[in-house]
């Protein structure tokens, strides 16, 4: 009968009697070396790399949006969290959203209309009246339509 001891193979001192399942164990007769330590290490090297690394990702798109003052930047934040949390599916949207500025609304305060930002030009005031003028006469034409 052979017998497992350490990392050798050594016969057994009851050769005659079937082996049992002590007989085979590693675990009993093998102590940590060296070796095991510094897998150890690096398994737990690793695991803060991983851990640094997601940390690193997960704050990129809010601090993105914080140095461009973006308006939601708490909000890019919380999504950047929430893509990391569900696998890295949502984060892509989060970093984009940290790049996109959103339009001004008349809501808050900003010009939605495009004359006010820009002044017409002497033709595009002209054409304006002209069109303003074919509006009332048709208007005029409607309302007399509905008269009868």
């Amino acid at each position: 009968m052979v017998r497992l001891l350490g990392s050798t193979w050594e016969p057994s001192e009851n050769a005659d009697r079937p082996s049992t399942r002590s007989d085979l164990s590693i675990v009993g007769s093998r102590t940590i070396d060296v070796f095991d330590y510094l897998v150890f290490a690096v398994f737990g090297v690793l695991l803060a790399a991983v851990v640094i690394v997601v940390v690193t990702l997960g704050q990129l798109p809010g601090q993105i949006a914080r140095k461009r003052n973006h308006p939601q930047a708490a909000a890019i934040n919380v999504a950047s969290w929430l893509g990391i949390a569900m696998g890295g599916i949502l984060w892509p949207f989060a970093l984009i959203w940290a790049f996109l500025k959103p339009l001004p609304t008349a809501a808050s305060g900003g010009d939605s209309t495009r004359e006010s930002s820009s002044p017409l030009s002497a033709d595009g005031q002209a054409q304006l009246a002209k069109m303003q003028t074919q509006v009332d006469s048709l208007q005029a034409a409607l309302n007399k339509l509905d008269a009868k």
